[in-house]
């Protein structure tokens, strides 16, 4: 991280904390879907996955770098799902 970041909440930020990875996951399992073979949405757990795995490395070094200021965006904000998780 650059020593001049700063934390975003506004935009999409103050709904979920990694909205892109939100994203991401919902065009894979839509894809799927539209696809209409549950292999298919059954294959989105493979990039679902890696990109949790990330969330697990990513997470810690955003509250190494911004501090409280990030605990308390994590307590307000959802990870990836507004109202689930």
């Amino acid at each position: 991280m650059h020593p001049d970041h700063v934390l975003v909440d506004t935009g999409p930020y103050r709904v979920v904390r990694h909205p892109l990875y939100a994203a991401t996951i919902g065009v894979f399992v839509g894809l799927g879907l539209v696809l209409g073979h549950w292999a298919s949405v059954a294959l989105a757990a493979l990039p679902a996955a890696a990109l949790l795995r990330r969330l697990g490395t990513e997470e810690p070094m955003l509250v190494d770098a911004l501090g409280d200021q990030y605990v308390a965006y994590q307590a307000r904000t959802a990870r990836l799902l507004p109202g689930i998780w």
